[in-house]
């Protein structure tokens, strides 16, 4: 049996700003009339602000059609204040989340290459170090048969 295909409606929500989801990533925020939040991780929009929102409602699934358009500031500026402090700091937890990381990944590939290293500083003269070089670039393309 095929369901019909329900038809987008257009609702009123406010965004609430980018919020840190369980994933590390970064979504932004909406509230609908009825208070429910909602996450769109491909979409843009600016908190403290209303939005009409092209939507259709199925098997407990919200799904949003196109980009939301803006309409309004929300009435309360100190609400808006307080929407985008809680958004710049889930900004900076990603930011510094992903710093972290690199961090992580740059340690990790230098205690890797200190065997290379080690076996570089041995090599006698510019050409060897430079055939060194050379070689460990095949064996890391995997172009090498070593």
């Amino acid at each position: 049996m095929v369901r019909p295909v329900a038809e987008p409606t257009t609702e009123r929500w406010l965004c609430i700003g980018k919020r840190l989801m369980a994933n590390d990533k970064l979504a932004t925020g909406f509230l609908d009339a009825a208070g429910e939040r909602l996450f769109y991780v491909k979409c843009r929009g600016v908190a403290g602000s209303y939005y009409d929102v092209s939507v259709t409602r199925a098997d407990g699934k919200c799904t949003m059609h196109g980009a939301p358009q803006y309409v309004e500031q929300h009435e309360d500026a100190a609400y808006r204040a307080q929407l985008r402090a809680e958004e710049r700091v889930d900004e900076l937890i990603a930011e510094r989340d992903r710093a972290e990381a690199r961090a992580k990944r740059t340690t990790e590939l230098r205690a890797l290459c200190e065997p290379l290293r080690e076996l570089y500083r041995k090599q006698v003269g510019w050409p060897r170090k430079a055939a060194f070089l050379s070689l460990v670039q095949l064996m890391i393309s995997g172009e090498s048969k070593w």
